[in-house]
């Protein structure tokens, strides 16, 4: 069993983080004919809360398109509380921003 210290552990979530956050911010250059968006709600803890043992009911939204010669590409992942009308306008300005039209 191998050990790693505690900082390296605490580290990996955040290089993780801007990982994702920048495969998804990239541009996007290629015609998508076909394009999903679908959600799943999960528990997620709430660290707010004193203790973080309080859980809240969250949707997780994930934008996945397939291009002409069939690749699938995730476009966004998303955490919410509901899904307002806000929230999707958001989304798909965000999209928008990034090349999709």
């Amino acid at each position: 069993m191998t050990l790693y210290p505690f900082t390296s552990v605490s580290s990996i979530p955040k290089e993780l983080d801007e990982k994702v956050e920048e495969s998804l911010s990239k541009p996007i250059e290629h015609e998508i004919p076909y394009l999903f968006v679908d959600a799943t709600y999960l528990k997620v803890r709430d660290l707010k809360v004193r203790g973080g043992l309080h859980y809240e009911n969250k949707a997780l939204f994930v934008v996945a398109g397939i291009r002409d010669n069939s690749l699938r590409e995730i476009f966004g992942v998303r955490l919410a509380d509901s899904e307002d009308s806000l929230f999707w306008e958001k989304l798909f300005e965000d999209l928008k921003k990034g090349g999709l039209y």
